[in-house]
């Protein structure tokens, strides 16, 4: 939840602020300006490829995958997102125009790529059954924590007098906020793999003096003595 709330709030509060970053960096120039707004565009169309082959890919990983082996399928991509995040928040911070071609790219990217992670995440780690519910909730969680919006564009737009600086910090801490699922995911991973690597191996015993119809070690049998 934590990462889909950093994620969608990044998501939104760039898309509200693109134009007056747009602004600052093209000094109010309307053929520049216009050039650029055209692009975002164009790459939010574009980035709809970019959530299908994702899809794909998730859904290849989790159905070759075992039920314990299918957490670790979303470590890569949501460190692909969370990196994404990263490179986006630092065009926007750099005072070069041509870079925000970049931040757009990587923010359709991001977009896409985080509601088609999260989507498949939550089919995988949650019962069919309650996979509505779950969604739903979520959903509706993310985009009312999105209200928060308003009072940082307000921030951006008066008291920074639309410096994007600032901005693509708020972003960057977002990103690292974000990024403590994957690791923690990762975390998880490792410290499973040490457990199981010193898992005690019991040893085999003779059961030829017990009264077991059965070979198997786990069972309680019966001990007997034979007569003399």
């Amino acid at each position: 939840m934590l990462w889909f709330l950093c994620q969608n709030t990044l998501i939104v509060t760039y898309q509200g602020s693109f134009y007056a970053i747009i602004n600052y960096y093209g000094n109010n120039v309307k053929d520049k300006v216009s050039t650029y707004t055209d692009v975002y565009s164009w790459f939010q169309v574009g980035s709809l490829f970019w959530a299908l082959l994702t899809g794909l890919m998730l859904d290849k990983l989790v159905s070759r995958a075992t039920t314990y082996e299918k957490e670790r399928c979303f470590v890569v991509p949501f460190f692909l997102t969370v990196l994404a995040g990263f490179i986006a928040s630092i065009a926007c911070i750099i005072p070069i125009i041509e870079l925000q071609f970049v931040a757009i790219l990587f923010h359709s990217m991001l977009k896409t790529g985080s509601y088609a992670t999260n989507m498949t995440y939550i089919a995988s780690a949650f019962p069919k059954e309650h996979f509505g519910k779950t969604y739903g909730i979520q959903i509706g969680i993310g985009f009312l924590f999105t209200f928060v919006e308003y009072p940082i564009f307000a921030w951006y737009k008066y008291s920074l007098e639309s410096d994007p600086f600032w901005l693509g910090l708020l972003f960057l801490g977002m990103c690292l906020t974000a990024s403590c699922l994957p690791f923690y995911l990762l975390w998880r991973r490792c410290r499973s793999t040490r457990n199981n690597s010193y898992t005690p191996q019991i040893p085999s015993q003779d059961t030829s003096q017990y009264g077991c119809s059965s070979s198997r070690q786990d069972e309680w049998c019966v001990i007997y003595t034979p007569a003399p």
